[in-house]
């Protein structure tokens, strides 16, 4: 498991790689143009989290920067650049401001269009 680590005078404040990923699938699916996310392509590892809380979110922490990778169903007929920028700016906002860390990479990985009610 990796951390994210903030230091101040009096210690230091480490946070688990996954309530990132919990905090950055919340963002996402706040985002109306998302379907759901999407973790089939996941490593096994990944598969020992809850998969309800982080299915579809990889988070890694690199020099205390945190760099997050998104999987992600949308709606077909929608503009996918401008929706994957929404997704970016909310989830770096919303990450660095409920835990003050520095959020250097947001990927999004569209996996599929859904045409219909399927899902993914």
């Amino acid at each position: 498991m990796e951390t994210a680590c903030i230091k101040n005078d009096i210690g230091t404040i480490h946070i688990a790689d996954q309530v990132i990923a919990v905090l950055a699938r919340d963002a996402v699916l706040t985002v109306d143009e998302v379907i759901e996310m999407n973790s089939r392509y996941f490593s096994v590892f990944y598969t020992v989290m809850d998969e309800n809380e982080t299915k579809g979110v990889r988070v890694s922490v690199k020099n205390n920067m945190v760099i997050i990778d998104l999987f992600i169903c949308v709606k077909h007929g929608l503009r996918i650049p401008a929706i994957a920028l929404k997704i970016q700016k909310v989830v770096k906002e919303n990450i660095e401001s409920a835990l003050h860390v520095v959020v250097s990479e947001v990927n999004v990985n569209i996996q599929r269009i859904i045409f219909d009610e399927n899902r993914c």
